[in-house]
């Protein structure tokens, strides 16, 4: 037992966790190792994934500056197209609204004419 071991079962948990969470009992079955490896191996391939996820190396200032700016314009760009859109839809309901309002007349107007 010893690195070809663990290897097998890093590659196994490696291509199970593609599709879904790997388990001790796919491990052991996709490896070929005995319950205890794949139990105890398993357990050091999760910690390091989860302990690689914490480990990420804090941004030079001049990229978090950049990075500030960069969303600052997306943000401005994105406020800007959407007051522009709402003004375009705000338009087309009142045109819709106007349109509704005379075609009721129209139609109140013709029913006082047949009435009559």
């Amino acid at each position: 037992m010893g690195s070809g071991v663990k290897d097998r079962v890093y590659a196994a948990a490696e291509t199970i966790s593609a599709e879904r969470r790997p388990t001790v009992s796919t491990v052991r079955a996709a490896a070929g190792v005995s319950n205890a490896d794949a139990t105890r191996y398993l357990k050091e391939w999760t910690e390091e994934k989860l302990a690689a996820g914490q480990s990420v190396a804090v941004a030079p200032p001049v990229l978090l500056e950049q990075a500030a700016r960069l969303a600052g314009v997306c943000w401005a760009e994105a406020s800007t197209l959407a007051a522009e859109r709402h003004v375009a839809v705000e338009a087309a309901w009142s045109q819709e609204s106007r349109d509704r309002n005379v075609e009721v007349a129209d139609l109140v107007a013709d029913l006082d004419r047949v009435t009559a």
